[in-house]
Protein backbone atom coordinates (compact mmCIF):
# COMPACT_ATOMS: atom_id res chain seq x y z
CA UNK A 1 0.00 0.00 0.00
CA UNK A 2 1.41 3.54 -0.72
CA UNK A 3 3.19 5.07 2.37
CA UNK A 4 1.06 7.96 3.34
CA UNK A 5 -2.05 5.60 3.07
CA UNK A 6 -0.49 3.02 5.33
CA UNK A 7 0.56 6.12 7.51
CA UNK A 8 -3.00 7.88 7.55
CA UNK A 9 -5.00 4.39 8.12
CA UNK A 10 -2.26 3.72 11.07
CA UNK A 11 -2.69 6.97 12.91
CA UNK A 12 -6.66 6.50 12.53
CA UNK A 13 -5.88 3.40 14.19
CA UNK A 14 -3.96 5.27 17.03
CA UNK A 15 -7.08 7.69 17.36
CA UNK A 16 -9.58 5.01 17.32
CA UNK A 17 -7.79 2.77 20.49
CA UNK A 18 -7.32 5.62 22.09
CA UNK A 19 -11.50 6.75 21.90
CA UNK A 20 -11.96 2.90 22.53
CA UNK A 21 -10.10 3.62 25.97
CA UNK A 22 -7.13 1.33 25.41
CA UNK A 23 -4.16 2.07 26.71
CA UNK A 24 -1.65 4.51 25.45
CA UNK A 25 1.52 2.11 24.81
CA UNK A 26 -1.05 -0.50 23.27
CA UNK A 27 -2.02 1.89 20.99
CA UNK A 28 1.38 3.50 20.06
CA UNK A 29 2.47 -0.36 19.38
CA UNK A 30 -0.56 -1.20 17.08
CA UNK A 31 -0.78 1.17 15.11
CA UNK A 32 2.89 1.02 14.88
CA UNK A 33 2.54 -2.86 13.79
CA UNK A 34 0.07 -1.69 11.38
CA UNK A 35 2.29 0.74 9.07
CA UNK A 36 4.47 -1.52 8.88
CA UNK A 37 2.69 -4.57 7.87
CA UNK A 38 0.72 -2.23 5.22
CA UNK A 39 3.89 -0.06 3.68
CA UNK A 40 6.86 -2.68 3.67
CA UNK A 41 4.38 -6.33 3.51
CA UNK A 42 6.65 -9.29 4.54
CA UNK A 43 9.49 -6.58 4.48
CA UNK A 44 8.17 -5.73 8.08
CA UNK A 45 10.40 -8.30 9.88
CA UNK A 46 14.01 -7.36 8.96
CA UNK A 47 13.12 -4.04 9.18
CA UNK A 48 11.50 -4.21 12.67
CA UNK A 49 15.14 -5.95 13.68
CA UNK A 50 17.06 -3.15 12.24
CA UNK A 51 15.35 -0.86 14.03
CA UNK A 52 15.42 -2.43 17.61
CA UNK A 53 19.06 -3.40 17.16
CA UNK A 54 20.22 0.40 15.86
CA UNK A 55 22.46 2.23 18.07
CA UNK A 56 19.91 5.32 18.66
CA UNK A 57 17.20 2.88 20.35
CA UNK A 58 20.37 1.55 22.37
CA UNK A 59 21.04 5.00 23.58
CA UNK A 60 17.24 6.05 24.23
CA UNK A 61 16.28 3.46 26.12
CA UNK A 62 19.35 4.05 28.28
CA UNK A 63 18.76 7.54 28.95
CA UNK A 64 14.92 6.96 29.84
CA UNK A 65 15.90 4.18 32.28
CA UNK A 66 18.51 6.50 33.90
CA UNK A 67 16.13 9.84 34.17
CA UNK A 68 13.08 7.61 35.34
CA UNK A 69 15.54 5.73 38.31
CA UNK A 70 16.79 9.38 39.16
CA UNK A 71 13.17 10.22 38.86
CA UNK A 72 12.29 7.42 41.16
CA UNK A 73 15.13 8.10 43.72
CA UNK A 74 14.39 11.52 43.98
CA UNK A 75 10.63 11.45 44.50
CA UNK A 76 11.49 8.22 47.62
CA UNK A 77 14.83 10.96 49.33
CA UNK A 78 11.81 13.80 49.35
CA UNK A 79 14.44 16.27 47.87
CA UNK A 80 11.48 18.27 46.78
CA UNK A 81 10.34 18.70 50.51
CA UNK A 82 12.91 21.47 51.53
CA UNK A 83 12.70 23.23 48.10
CA UNK A 84 8.49 23.26 48.16
CA UNK A 85 8.55 24.71 52.06
CA UNK A 86 11.37 27.40 51.12
CA UNK A 87 9.47 29.11 47.91
CA UNK A 88 6.42 28.99 49.91
CA UNK A 89 7.95 30.88 52.44
CA UNK A 90 8.84 33.11 49.76
CA UNK A 91 4.81 33.81 49.15
CA UNK A 92 2.28 31.97 48.62
CA UNK A 93 1.55 33.84 44.54
CA UNK A 94 5.43 32.82 43.85
CA UNK A 95 4.69 29.33 45.34
CA UNK A 96 1.54 28.76 43.45
CA UNK A 97 2.97 29.00 40.07
CA UNK A 98 6.55 27.71 41.39
CA UNK A 99 6.07 24.63 42.90
CA UNK A 100 4.26 22.46 40.15
CA UNK A 101 7.10 23.72 37.56
CA UNK A 102 9.51 22.45 40.40
CA UNK A 103 7.64 18.92 40.50
CA UNK A 104 7.60 19.18 36.43
CA UNK A 105 11.57 18.68 36.48
CA UNK A 106 10.51 15.08 37.63
CA UNK A 107 8.77 13.12 35.00
CA UNK A 108 6.12 11.14 36.36
CA UNK A 109 3.26 9.59 35.16
CA UNK A 110 0.23 11.69 36.71
CA UNK A 111 2.86 13.27 38.02
CA UNK A 112 0.30 16.85 38.48
CA UNK A 113 -1.28 14.85 41.57
CA UNK A 114 2.26 15.31 43.06
CA UNK A 115 2.42 19.07 43.30
CA UNK A 116 -1.93 18.87 43.86
CA UNK A 117 -2.02 17.42 47.03
CA UNK A 118 1.10 19.28 48.17
CA UNK A 119 -0.60 22.90 46.59
CA UNK A 120 -4.34 22.07 48.02
CA UNK A 121 -3.97 24.16 50.85
CA UNK A 122 -2.22 26.63 49.74
CA UNK A 123 -4.57 27.56 46.46
CA UNK A 124 -8.21 27.05 48.39
CA UNK A 125 -7.00 28.13 51.72
CA UNK A 126 -4.42 30.42 52.13
CA UNK A 127 -5.17 32.35 48.55
CA UNK A 128 -9.10 31.33 48.06
CA UNK A 129 -8.48 31.06 44.24
CA UNK A 130 -11.75 29.34 42.64
CA UNK A 131 -11.14 25.50 42.15
CA UNK A 132 -11.03 25.62 38.02
CA UNK A 133 -8.07 28.32 38.62
CA UNK A 134 -6.15 25.70 41.23
CA UNK A 135 -6.86 23.02 38.64
CA UNK A 136 -5.20 25.61 35.87
CA UNK A 137 -2.52 26.69 38.31
CA UNK A 138 -1.01 23.13 39.20
CA UNK A 139 -1.65 21.91 35.63
CA UNK A 140 -0.13 24.28 33.21
CA UNK A 141 2.97 25.06 35.48
CA UNK A 142 4.15 21.51 36.13
CA UNK A 143 4.62 20.77 32.22
CA UNK A 144 6.67 24.09 30.97
CA UNK A 145 9.46 22.33 31.06
CA UNK A 146 7.91 19.52 28.38
CA UNK A 147 10.33 21.30 25.72
CA UNK A 148 13.13 22.16 27.41
CA UNK A 149 13.97 19.61 30.40
CA UNK A 150 15.97 16.70 28.80
CA UNK A 151 14.49 14.08 31.38
CA UNK A 152 11.51 14.24 29.74
CA UNK A 153 10.91 11.06 26.63
CA UNK A 154 9.48 13.37 24.35
CA UNK A 155 12.83 15.26 23.94
CA UNK A 156 15.04 11.65 24.00
CA UNK A 157 12.89 10.53 21.39
CA UNK A 158 12.93 13.19 19.30
CA UNK A 159 16.50 13.59 19.32
CA UNK A 160 16.64 9.62 18.53
CA UNK A 161 13.97 9.67 15.66
CA UNK A 162 16.29 12.96 14.49
CA UNK A 163 19.87 11.29 14.68
CA UNK A 164 20.76 14.55 16.13
CA UNK A 165 21.78 15.28 19.78
CA UNK A 166 19.68 15.93 22.74
CA UNK A 167 20.82 19.47 23.30
CA UNK A 168 20.40 20.39 19.59
CA UNK A 169 16.73 19.46 20.05
CA UNK A 170 16.37 21.83 22.84
CA UNK A 171 18.19 25.01 20.98
CA UNK A 172 15.60 25.49 19.34
CA UNK A 173 12.42 24.07 21.27
CA UNK A 174 13.46 25.98 24.51
CA UNK A 175 11.23 29.12 23.46
CA UNK A 176 8.51 26.86 23.41
CA UNK A 177 8.93 26.49 26.98
CA UNK A 178 10.04 30.98 27.60
CA UNK A 179 6.15 30.84 25.60
CA UNK A 180 4.13 28.35 28.11
CA UNK A 181 6.06 30.00 31.10
CA UNK A 182 5.10 33.67 30.06
CA UNK A 183 1.16 32.74 28.81
CA UNK A 184 0.91 30.98 32.20
CA UNK A 185 1.70 34.32 33.85
CA UNK A 186 -0.15 36.65 31.80
CA UNK A 187 -3.21 34.55 32.71
CA UNK A 188 -2.32 33.65 35.88
CA UNK A 189 -1.19 36.64 37.73
CA UNK A 190 -4.28 39.02 36.93
CA UNK A 191 -6.76 35.46 37.49
CA UNK A 192 -5.24 35.38 41.11
CA UNK A 193 -5.76 39.18 42.06
CA UNK A 194 -3.75 41.70 44.31
CA UNK A 195 -3.04 39.66 47.71
CA UNK A 196 -4.87 41.94 50.46
CA UNK A 197 -3.03 42.91 53.55
CA UNK A 198 0.74 42.94 52.12
CA UNK A 199 0.40 39.76 50.91
CA UNK A 200 -0.47 36.21 52.15
CA UNK A 201 0.08 35.09 55.13
CA UNK A 202 3.29 32.25 55.67
CA UNK A 203 3.86 30.34 58.69
CA UNK A 204 6.45 31.39 61.45
CA UNK A 205 9.53 30.13 60.64
CA UNK A 206 9.61 29.02 57.30
CA UNK A 207 12.46 27.49 56.04
CA UNK A 208 14.94 30.36 53.92
CA UNK A 209 15.11 30.48 50.64
CA UNK A 210 18.74 29.06 51.24
CA UNK A 211 17.38 25.86 52.11
CA UNK A 212 15.81 25.14 48.10
CA UNK A 213 19.50 24.72 46.89
CA UNK A 214 19.14 21.45 49.10
CA UNK A 215 16.69 20.51 46.99
CA UNK A 216 17.61 21.65 43.43
CA UNK A 217 21.27 20.45 43.47
CA UNK A 218 20.39 17.32 41.55
CA UNK A 219 18.49 19.54 38.94
CA UNK A 220 21.49 21.83 38.42
CA UNK A 221 24.10 19.13 38.48
CA UNK A 222 22.13 17.76 35.13
CA UNK A 223 22.47 20.74 33.78
CA UNK A 224 25.82 22.00 34.63
CA UNK A 225 27.20 18.74 33.41
CA UNK A 226 24.69 18.74 30.28
CA UNK A 227 26.07 22.40 29.75
CA UNK A 228 29.42 20.99 29.95
CA UNK A 229 29.31 18.47 27.25
CA UNK A 230 28.73 15.48 28.51
CA UNK A 231 26.15 13.75 26.44
CA UNK A 232 22.24 13.30 28.24
CA UNK A 233 23.27 9.63 29.26
CA UNK A 234 26.65 10.83 30.74
CA UNK A 235 25.07 13.88 32.83
CA UNK A 236 21.62 11.29 34.12
CA UNK A 237 24.75 9.09 35.69
CA UNK A 238 26.43 11.03 36.80
CA UNK A 239 23.79 13.07 38.57
CA UNK A 240 22.37 9.30 39.40
CA UNK A 241 25.04 7.89 41.20
CA UNK A 242 25.67 11.56 43.47
CA UNK A 243 21.92 11.37 44.28
CA UNK A 244 22.08 7.55 45.43
CA UNK A 245 25.60 8.27 47.33
CA UNK A 246 23.73 11.22 49.15
CA UNK A 247 20.36 9.40 50.17
CA UNK A 248 22.02 5.76 50.51
CA UNK A 249 18.68 4.06 49.39
CA UNK A 250 18.40 0.03 50.77
CA UNK A 251 18.13 -3.00 48.44
CA UNK A 252 14.99 -2.78 48.60
CA UNK A 253 14.38 0.43 46.93
CA UNK A 254 16.73 0.41 44.66
CA UNK A 255 15.28 -2.56 42.92
CA UNK A 256 12.03 -0.43 43.34
CA UNK A 257 14.38 2.21 41.09
CA UNK A 258 15.39 -0.64 38.54
CA UNK A 259 11.70 -2.14 38.54
CA UNK A 260 10.11 1.61 37.50
CA UNK A 261 12.98 2.85 35.43
CA UNK A 262 12.32 -0.74 33.19
CA UNK A 263 8.64 -0.92 33.11
CA UNK A 264 7.97 -3.01 30.28
CA UNK A 265 5.10 -0.09 29.15
CA UNK A 266 7.91 2.64 28.88
CA UNK A 267 10.53 -0.18 27.07
CA UNK A 268 7.20 -1.10 24.25
CA UNK A 269 6.96 2.51 23.77
CA UNK A 270 10.27 3.41 23.42
CA UNK A 271 11.03 0.05 20.86
CA UNK A 272 7.68 1.13 19.23
CA UNK A 273 8.90 4.56 18.56
CA UNK A 274 12.19 3.98 17.15
CA UNK A 275 10.72 0.62 14.82
CA UNK A 276 8.25 3.18 13.65
CA UNK A 277 11.28 5.73 12.39
CA UNK A 278 12.81 2.94 10.53
CA UNK A 279 9.37 1.97 9.24
CA UNK A 280 9.08 5.58 7.72
CA UNK A 281 12.97 5.51 6.77
CA UNK A 282 12.55 2.10 4.73
CA UNK A 283 9.24 2.86 3.07
CA UNK A 284 9.84 6.44 1.67
CA UNK A 285 6.56 8.02 3.36
CA UNK A 286 8.42 11.27 4.81
CA UNK A 287 9.74 11.77 1.42
CA UNK A 288 6.30 11.51 0.03
CA UNK A 289 5.02 13.59 2.76
CA UNK A 290 7.48 16.58 1.91
CA UNK A 291 6.00 15.92 -2.10
CA UNK A 292 2.25 16.13 -1.12
CA UNK A 293 2.77 19.34 1.00
CA UNK A 294 4.48 21.45 -2.03
CA UNK A 295 1.79 19.82 -4.19
CA UNK A 296 -1.47 20.96 -2.35
CA UNK A 297 0.40 24.15 -1.30
CA UNK A 298 0.43 23.38 2.47
CA UNK A 299 3.03 25.88 3.88
CA UNK A 300 5.56 23.61 5.87
CA UNK A 301 5.43 25.29 9.10
CA UNK A 302 1.15 25.05 8.95
CA UNK A 303 1.81 21.39 8.74
CA UNK A 304 4.21 21.24 11.32
CA UNK A 305 2.14 22.95 13.98
CA UNK A 306 -1.36 21.64 12.75
CA UNK A 307 0.46 17.41 12.54
CA UNK A 308 1.48 17.18 16.09
CA UNK A 309 -1.48 19.62 17.62
CA UNK A 310 -4.16 16.92 16.12
CA UNK A 311 -2.27 14.49 17.53
CA UNK A 312 -2.11 15.85 20.62
CA UNK A 313 -5.74 16.52 21.53
CA UNK A 314 -6.34 12.96 20.18
CA UNK A 315 -3.65 10.95 22.62
CA UNK A 316 -3.08 13.70 25.58
CA UNK A 317 0.33 12.14 26.16
CA UNK A 318 3.33 14.31 25.60
CA UNK A 319 5.33 11.92 24.15
CA UNK A 320 3.44 10.56 21.56
CA UNK A 321 3.05 12.91 18.83
CA UNK A 322 7.11 13.06 18.70
CA UNK A 323 6.89 8.81 18.83
CA UNK A 324 4.12 9.00 16.07
CA UNK A 325 4.35 11.84 13.71
CA UNK A 326 7.99 13.23 14.00
CA UNK A 327 9.27 9.91 12.24
CA UNK A 328 6.85 10.88 8.95
CA UNK A 329 8.13 14.29 9.47
CA UNK A 330 11.87 14.36 9.62
CA UNK A 331 12.32 15.76 6.26
CA UNK A 332 10.31 18.93 7.47
CA UNK A 333 12.27 18.99 11.03
CA UNK A 334 15.70 18.17 10.36
CA UNK A 335 16.46 18.01 6.31
CA UNK A 336 19.69 16.87 5.12
CA UNK A 337 20.37 15.68 8.92
CA UNK A 338 20.56 19.11 10.45
CA UNK A 339 17.16 20.19 12.25
CA UNK A 340 15.50 23.67 11.09
CA UNK A 341 14.83 25.49 14.27
CA UNK A 342 11.66 27.45 12.66
CA UNK A 343 10.19 24.13 12.06
CA UNK A 344 11.40 21.93 15.09
CA UNK A 345 10.29 24.56 17.48
CA UNK A 346 6.55 25.07 15.50
CA UNK A 347 6.34 21.41 16.25
CA UNK A 348 6.74 21.11 19.31
CA UNK A 349 4.57 24.05 20.02
CA UNK A 350 2.16 22.55 18.14
CA UNK A 351 2.15 19.29 20.30
CA UNK A 352 2.27 20.98 23.51
CA UNK A 353 -0.61 23.12 23.00
CA UNK A 354 -2.39 20.11 21.87
CA UNK A 355 -1.55 18.12 24.43
CA UNK A 356 -2.59 20.80 27.04
CA UNK A 357 -6.39 21.14 25.90
CA UNK A 358 -6.49 17.68 25.26
CA UNK A 359 -9.98 16.39 27.44
CA UNK A 360 -8.32 13.60 28.35
CA UNK A 361 -5.09 14.42 29.73
CA UNK A 362 -4.39 12.26 32.61
CA UNK A 363 -2.99 15.34 34.52
CA UNK A 364 -6.18 17.48 33.90
CA UNK A 365 -8.44 14.91 35.05
CA UNK A 366 -6.40 14.23 38.32
CA UNK A 367 -5.77 17.65 39.20
CA UNK A 368 -9.14 18.58 38.83
CA UNK A 369 -10.89 15.65 40.67
CA UNK A 370 -8.31 16.69 43.65
CA UNK A 371 -9.59 20.30 43.57
CA UNK A 372 -13.03 18.99 43.30
CA UNK A 373 -13.61 21.00 39.60
CA UNK A 374 -15.38 20.36 36.52
CA UNK A 375 -13.39 19.80 33.55
CA UNK A 376 -15.13 22.90 31.28
CA UNK A 377 -14.70 25.43 33.29
CA UNK A 378 -10.97 25.28 33.29
CA UNK A 379 -10.91 25.67 29.61
CA UNK A 380 -11.69 29.37 30.66
CA UNK A 381 -8.25 29.48 31.67
CA UNK A 382 -6.48 27.35 29.70
CA UNK A 383 -7.73 28.35 26.07
CA UNK A 384 -5.99 31.76 26.35
CA UNK A 385 -2.74 30.25 27.56
CA UNK A 386 -2.60 27.54 24.62
CA UNK A 387 -3.27 30.54 22.26
CA UNK A 388 -0.62 33.10 23.75
CA UNK A 389 1.65 30.13 24.02
CA UNK A 390 1.14 29.53 20.25
CA UNK A 391 1.28 33.05 19.35
CA UNK A 392 4.78 33.27 21.17
CA UNK A 393 5.95 30.37 19.70
CA UNK A 394 5.09 31.04 16.28
CA UNK A 395 6.62 34.86 16.62
CA UNK A 396 9.80 33.10 17.98
CA UNK A 397 10.11 30.22 15.21
CA UNK A 398 9.51 33.55 12.10
CA UNK A 399 12.57 35.35 13.64
CA UNK A 400 14.49 32.18 13.62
Amino acid sequence: MDPLLSFAAAMALLVSLMALGRDVVEAVAASTAAFGVLSLGWGVFPSAARGLASTGTVNLLSAVALALSLAHVMRWAGILDGATAAFVSVGKRFAAVSVPALVGLIPMPGGALVSAMMMRGVYLDDMGVNRPLATFLNYWFRHVWVAVWPLYQGILITAAILDSPVRSVISATFPASLASVAAGLLVAVPAMGRPSGGGYPTPAGSPSPASAARGLWPFALVVASFLAGLPVTGALALTLAAVLVATRPDRSELREAVAFALNPRFVVLILSAMVLRQFVLESGASGEFLSLLGDVGVPPLAAAFLIPMAVGVFTAAEFVYAASVFPLMKGLLAPGGIIDPSAMLTAYAGGFVGVMLSPAHLCLVLTAEHFGSRVPPVYRYLLPAAAVAAALSGAAALAL
